[in-house]
């Protein structure tokens, strides 16, 4: 497993952190809010 591949994953898997933290996206909207934010960010830079 290379770095490379690492990225390629978060960057074709973006979601990946909403499926680990379900419960905690359920409580906490705002922590939900700055993901998406930062999802997309990331969308904007690639």
């Amino acid at each position: 497993m290379t770095p490379r591949m690492d990225v390629d994953e978060y960057r074709f898997q973006p979601l990946n952190v909403f499926a680990l933290l379900p419960a905690g996206r359920a409580r906490i909207p705002r922590v939900a809010a700055r993901l998406e934010a930062l999802r997309v960010a990331v969308h904007e830079l690639v």
